[in-house]
Protein backbone atom coordinates (compact mmCIF):
# COMPACT_ATOMS: atom_id res chain seq x y z
CA UNK A 1 0.00 0.00 0.00
CA UNK A 2 1.15 3.32 -0.59
CA UNK A 3 3.28 5.00 2.44
CA UNK A 4 1.10 6.08 5.06
CA UNK A 5 -2.24 4.34 3.61
CA UNK A 6 -4.51 1.26 5.11
CA UNK A 7 -3.67 -1.97 3.54
CA UNK A 8 -6.22 -2.83 0.72
CA UNK A 9 -5.44 -5.51 -0.15
CA UNK A 10 -6.31 -8.63 2.55
CA UNK A 11 -3.29 -11.44 2.90
CA UNK A 12 -3.75 -14.66 6.12
CA UNK A 13 -1.14 -14.27 8.75
CA UNK A 14 -1.31 -18.46 7.78
CA UNK A 15 -0.14 -17.60 4.27
CA UNK A 16 2.96 -20.26 3.24
CA UNK A 17 5.14 -18.98 0.41
CA UNK A 18 6.05 -22.39 -1.08
CA UNK A 19 5.54 -23.66 -4.44
CA UNK A 20 2.42 -25.10 -5.89
CA UNK A 21 0.86 -23.64 -2.56
CA UNK A 22 -2.33 -21.01 -3.53
CA UNK A 23 -1.69 -17.78 -1.49
CA UNK A 24 -4.14 -16.77 0.61
CA UNK A 25 -5.54 -13.47 0.22
CA UNK A 26 -5.25 -11.26 -2.92
CA UNK A 27 -6.75 -11.90 -5.84
CA UNK A 28 -6.86 -14.82 -7.35
CA UNK A 29 -6.24 -15.50 -10.94
CA UNK A 30 -8.99 -18.36 -11.65
CA UNK A 31 -7.57 -20.29 -14.61
CA UNK A 32 -8.61 -22.50 -16.83
CA UNK A 33 -12.00 -23.05 -14.53
CA UNK A 34 -13.35 -21.79 -11.35
CA UNK A 35 -14.65 -24.12 -8.75
CA UNK A 36 -14.41 -27.35 -8.10
CA UNK A 37 -15.42 -28.98 -11.34
CA UNK A 38 -11.66 -30.09 -11.73
CA UNK A 39 -8.81 -30.46 -9.96
CA UNK A 40 -7.15 -28.48 -7.89
CA UNK A 41 -10.10 -25.85 -7.37
CA UNK A 42 -9.99 -22.68 -9.04
CA UNK A 43 -7.68 -24.08 -12.12
CA UNK A 44 -3.94 -24.24 -11.92
CA UNK A 45 -2.53 -21.04 -12.81
CA UNK A 46 -3.02 -19.85 -8.95
CA UNK A 47 -0.26 -22.67 -8.10
CA UNK A 48 2.36 -22.16 -10.55
CA UNK A 49 5.23 -19.81 -11.02
CA UNK A 50 4.58 -16.80 -13.05
CA UNK A 51 7.28 -15.07 -15.28
CA UNK A 52 7.98 -11.72 -14.65
CA UNK A 53 8.21 -10.05 -18.06
CA UNK A 54 7.82 -6.23 -18.03
CA UNK A 55 8.58 -3.19 -15.77
CA UNK A 56 7.33 0.33 -15.73
CA UNK A 57 7.56 3.08 -13.35
CA UNK A 58 6.83 6.75 -13.13
CA UNK A 59 5.90 9.15 -10.49
CA UNK A 60 2.27 7.76 -10.63
CA UNK A 61 3.58 4.05 -9.37
CA UNK A 62 4.50 1.11 -10.88
CA UNK A 63 3.16 -1.15 -13.54
CA UNK A 64 4.58 -5.23 -13.50
CA UNK A 65 3.43 -7.52 -15.78
CA UNK A 66 3.72 -11.17 -15.23
CA UNK A 67 2.63 -14.07 -17.91
CA UNK A 68 1.60 -17.62 -17.61
CA UNK A 69 2.47 -20.66 -20.91
CA UNK A 70 1.39 -23.66 -21.13
CA UNK A 71 3.49 -26.56 -20.68
CA UNK A 72 3.83 -30.34 -20.67
CA UNK A 73 2.22 -30.23 -16.91
CA UNK A 74 -1.07 -27.67 -17.74
CA UNK A 75 -1.63 -29.59 -21.39
CA UNK A 76 -1.77 -32.82 -19.65
CA UNK A 77 -4.65 -31.67 -17.05
CA UNK A 78 -5.98 -28.78 -19.85
CA UNK A 79 -5.17 -29.68 -23.68
CA UNK A 80 -5.10 -25.76 -24.78
CA UNK A 81 -2.47 -23.63 -25.59
CA UNK A 82 -2.72 -20.23 -23.42
CA UNK A 83 -0.49 -17.24 -22.74
CA UNK A 84 -1.97 -15.49 -19.74
CA UNK A 85 -0.81 -11.48 -18.76
CA UNK A 86 -1.54 -10.17 -15.79
CA UNK A 87 -0.75 -6.09 -15.25
CA UNK A 88 -0.72 -4.80 -11.98
CA UNK A 89 -0.67 -1.11 -11.43
CA UNK A 90 0.38 0.17 -8.38
CA UNK A 91 0.13 3.60 -7.20
CA UNK A 92 -2.60 5.62 -5.36
CA UNK A 93 -4.52 3.17 -6.97
CA UNK A 94 -4.41 -0.49 -7.61
CA UNK A 95 -5.14 -1.79 -11.24
CA UNK A 96 -5.61 -4.97 -12.24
Amino acid sequence: QPQGEVPVLWLSDNTPFAEGVAIRGGVPICFPWFGPFAEPNHGFARLLPWEFTAHREDTNGVELTFTLRDTPETLASWPHAFTLTARYKQGKTCTI
